[in-house]
């Protein structure tokens, strides 16, 4: 055992055992006494077996006991049902129990390796925790049962089959199609790495894709419910600056600048700059769950790379700005309310009783980041101008999801007069 004992002294806090190898610590000290025939390396694996062996009876639920007729038994559980193991021998039941718990760590659920990867993103980046929240609710919706198969018990027919019931049963769009393939890929992208599995989920989910492209469920909306029109904004505008109060003021600004709600209620007075004329956006609300509990935190890093970005503040907006100081001349956060800064549900809140108080349907905050781009965009401001002033990383987005027909009908006719006037000749 002199090994055993030069081995304990010599080993760090940061040694540790995986499957028989000792994979971390010091390892040249290790490599010395093996070489001048300390340690025995045979040995050293027959211990640390032992020592598994043992640590897995141990977390084994149920007792091992002997029967009247002499034999040993126990139970274990396996997809929910109890089974029993009955053998002569209290060892060959340990055996049995040691390799069935063997091959469940070698073959974990998806429930376990999503658990896994959601806490290694969250131990890798905190401010991933609105993705992790929303990552959690798709699963839940979409992995009740599925969540419980083994790894390596599925394969490619059992991947498609899944895709089609969900589409069949929760009516997806392409948008949660994408949320629902997404997990998968994290989940098997994690067990390529650990290789649990030795294939790639990619061709699966495009051959998925393929087939059943024609039977997602079409979301349409019309233009009037993905922006608010002219007269709309007008009429909201004055509302707002009639009232003048700090949440009035806080909606005001959404108009003006087309930020995110979460960017808008992280803005300091110190990213403010009166003499440049600008305003620095690169913070944002984040919300998320934790333990059965609602979150509501300042991330200082914005949503993307490109939501880092200057803001130029022209004229209304600077009165804007400047009505919010008077209210708020000692806050850190520009939008404060008593001290205490405030959260997007309020202003989202405010919105709301103000569309009702004006007669309007209301629509979403981002509905007005929406209406930002389409009042930009109608008056020719080019596309990737006002991609910067939204802070998107790919116009394309801007142009494909967020410039709508802002224009009335009225409107429509005016400008369809106008270059009439202008293309038609005259007699």
């Amino acid at each position: 055992m002199a090994w055993y004992t030069f081995l304990c002294h010599s080993a760090t806090e940061t040694d540790v055992w995986k499957g028989g190898d000792f994979v971390q610590g010091d390892m040249q000290v290790l490599l010395e006494a093996m070489e001048n025939g300390m340690i025995d390396v045979a040995e050293i694996r027959e211990k640390v077996e032992m020592a598994r062996r043992q640590a897995i009876l141990e977390k084994h639920p149920y007792k091992i006991t002997r029967t009247k007729d002499g034999q040993w038994t126990t139970h274990y559980m396996e997809g929910g049902v109890r089974r029993q193991i009955k053998r002569k021998s209290k060892r060959v039941v340990e055996n049995i129990l040691v390799r069935y718990y063997k091959n469940l760590e070698d073959n974990p659920t998806l429930d376990e390796l999503f658990t896994k990867v959601q806490r290694e993103k969250l131990a890798y980046d905190h401010k991933k925790e609105a993705t992790i929240s929303r990552n959690q609710r798709e699963y839940d919706r979409f992995f009740q049962e599925f969540g419980k198969r083994r790894i390596k018990d599925i394969d490619d027919l059992d991947i498609e089959n899944f895709l089609r019931k969900c589409r069949r049963e929760k009516d997806l769009s392409k948008r949660s199609f994408r949320y629902l393939t997404s997990i998968l890929r994290m989940i098997f992208n994690e067990a390529l790495i650990e290789r649990y599995i030795d294939y790639d989920i990619e061709p699966v989910i495009k051959r998925s894709r393929g087939q059943q492209k024609s039977s997602f469920r079409v979301v349409r909306k019309e233009d009037s419910e993905e922006v608010y029109s002219a007269d709309e904004i007008t009429a909201l505008e004055e509302v707002l600056l009639c009232d003048g109060s700090i949440h009035a003021l806080g909606v005001e600004l959404l108009i003006q600048s087309g930020m995110r709600i979460g960017e808008a209620v992280a803005l300091t007075w110190s990213d403010y700059d009166p003499e440049k004329h600008s305003l620095h956006i690169h913070r944002t609300e984040t919300t998320y769950s934790t333990e059965g509990k609602v979150k509501v935190e300042i991330s200082e890093s914005p949503k993307t790379d490109a939501g880092n970005r200057v803001f130029p503040v022209f004229p209304e907006m600077q009165e804007t700005l400047d009505r919010i100081r008077r209210i708020n001349p000692d806050s850190e956060y520009i939008l404060s309310y008593h001290g205490s800064r405030i959260r997007a549900e309020k202003i989202r809140k405010k919105l709301k009783n103000t569309c009702e108080s004006c007669g309007i349907d209301y629509r979403s905050p981002h509905k007005l980041r929406k209406t930002f781009a389409s009042r930009l965009a109608a008056v020719g401001v080019p596309p990737r101008i006002i991609t910067e002033l939204l802070g998107h990383e790919d116009y394309q987005v801007t142009q494909n999801y967020y410039i709508k027909r802002f224009a009335t009908l009225d409107q429509k006719e005016n400008y369809l007069r106008e270059a009439m006037k202008k293309t038609v000749p005259q007699a």
